[in-house]
């Protein structure tokens, strides 16, 4: 039994993980095999060098979906509905063919017996753009799934009590680590799995460092899930990670660069808006405070709401970094009768 448990580790999967990106480092492997050894289905897998993003099957341009990721990273729903369908086209794509590891989990299943479930990293109170885009997604592989007899997806956000460490995108794998033993999600226990034949799906925005998701399938396999796959609407070269992490954060601002500029008043602040956490990295940052009080007329008074009651809700109002700019956003909408400040 030990010796069983010790193959479904978080270790196990960190070493697989080191190992196969060695081999793929020289060239032995393709980024579709490294994929193929985790389960995991992506979109799109890019690379980046001195020209900026590019895909590494052929090379080609990838800058363009590195600012759609940017924008819908911060809370563009545009991109985020970008984004989704890709997820559902790649998902749904599987079962064209017969050789991929999810046509021939779903040929086995039964929908009165077997129970699907798709974990995605959760938020305190402000959603996650990887939230928002498997909501989005979810909806429609459902469908297909109905429609094809065979089992639902039940969607799940892991809970976390704490809220994210906003420099993650920087983190070397180490810290990573040593953040997620603390602050990180909490992971569904035994009776989650007890008596019931689940088959579990990871979906990310994003595939860095796979330490997420290694955790996630580590404690999944362990509790007793019949079936690991993790979903991605992108990869990033594990070799190019491997050196570099930080790279995350490069693609992060690819088009949004941290400031209120026009583009992210434009694709972010409209009516369409759901808050994500990055949004307030943004729009609440003392670096942003100036920025803030000469562009906040371009955004509309309801959208101004919106972002300052999810930010309430949040508890960025007791946080010293953001609580001078929520201020500022508070006062503005009282003077414009938009919310009533009074405490009784």
């Amino acid at each position: 039994m030990k010796q069983e448990l010790s193959k479904f580790s978080f270790q196990f999967f960190k070493e697989l993980r080191k190992k196969s990106c060695e081999v793929l480092s020289r060239n032995e492997i393709s980024i579709y095999d490294y994929n193929k050894k985790f389960n995991t289905i992506t979109s799109v897998n890019i690379s980046h060098d001195s020209n900026g993003f590019h895909y590494m099957k052929d090379k080609g341009d990838a800058n363009d979906f590195a600012q759609t990721y940017s924008r819908a990273k911060h809370g563009s729903m545009k991109d985020i509905i970008a984004l989704s369908e890709m997820v559902v086209s790649t998902f749904i794509a599987q079962f064209d063919d017969t050789q991929s590891s999810i046509y021939q989990l779903f040929q086995g299943l039964e929908i009165d017996s077997d129970t699907l479930v798709l974990l995605v990293p959760g938020s305190r109170n402000i959603e996650s753009s990887s939230n928002v885009i498997f909501d989005i997604a979810l909806r429609k592989i459902n469908v297909f799934l109905s429609r094809s007899h065979y089992p639902t997806i039940v969607n799940v956000k892991l809970p976390r009590l704490d809220p994210p460490v906003e420099n993650y995108a920087a983190l070397s794998q180490e810290e990573r680590e040593e953040i997620s033993k603390v602050r990180d999600h909490i992971l569904p226990g035994e009776e989650f799995y007890k008596n019931r034949n689940i088959h579990l799906f990871f979906g990310d925005d994003v595939l860095i460092t796979g330490a997420t998701a290694d955790k996630v399938v580590s404690s999944a396999l362990q509790q007793g899930a019949k079936s690991f796959h993790s979903i991605y609407a992108a990869v990033v070269d594990p070799v190019l990670v491997d050196r570099m992490p930080e790279i995350e954060s490069v693609l992060n601002t690819s088009c949004l660069k941290g400031g209120i500029c026009q583009t992210f008043i434009d694709s972010v602040c409209n009516e369409q808006l759901i808050p994500v956490m990055k949004t307030y990295n943004i729009l609440l940052d003392p670096s942003n405070y100036g920025e803030l009080t000469k562009k906040i007329a371009y955004i509309p008074t309801k959208v101004l709401e919106t972002l300052y009651v999810y930010a309430m809700n949040n508890g960025y109002y007791n946080q010293s970094k953001y609580k001078g700019s929520l201020l500022y956003l508070e006062k503005y909408l009282s003077l414009k009768d938009a919310i009533n400040v009074s405490v009784e």
